[in-house]
């Protein structure tokens, strides 16, 4: 839901925050140069920040999911999931963008970021899963 809100929320936004390569048309705001804000993280805190926090927000999905549903304990599967979500997450910020003049960025990093964040968390669950796998063979 926080992806949903008004970024007016939260200040500096647009105002002392200089997103690189940012562009508009109308009132829709996108980024489309794939890992923009890589380069840009070196120089700029709240860029980097905001890549890291979108890793971080799709590592518990797909482990989760992975958990839940072994449909999921698939690479492919939890890529797709985690793909899937972010894009439905940049897909409803342009509309919102666009019919309620929301003011948020449809970025094609946080794309990216999500699903290596989705990755991550696949790679954390098949971790833990084997980890859990060598402790039960010690006690039988």
């Amino acid at each position: 839901m926080l992806c949903w809100l008004p970024a007016k929320a939260y200040p500096g936004q647009f105002g002392d925050f200089n997103y690189p390569n940012l562009k508009n048309n109308g009132q829709l705001w996108y980024q489309i140069i794939p890992l923009n804000s890589v380069y840009y993280s070196f120089t700029n805190q709240k860029v980097f920040l905001q890549s890291f926090f979108n890793i971080l927000m799709t590592i518990p999905l797909t482990m989760l999911f992975a958990i839940a549903f072994p449909k999921y304990e698939n690479l492919k599967n939890a890529l797709l999931l985690a793909f899937t979500v972010s894009f439905v997450i940049e897909l409803g910020q342009g509309i919102l963008d666009i019919t309620l003049q929301l003011n948020r960025i449809v970025d094609i990093d946080d794309l990216i970021f999500n699903t290596i964040g989705g990755l991550l968390g696949f790679l954390l669950f098949k971790l833990i899963k084997k980890g859990m796998t060598k402790s039960t063979e010690h006690t039988c």
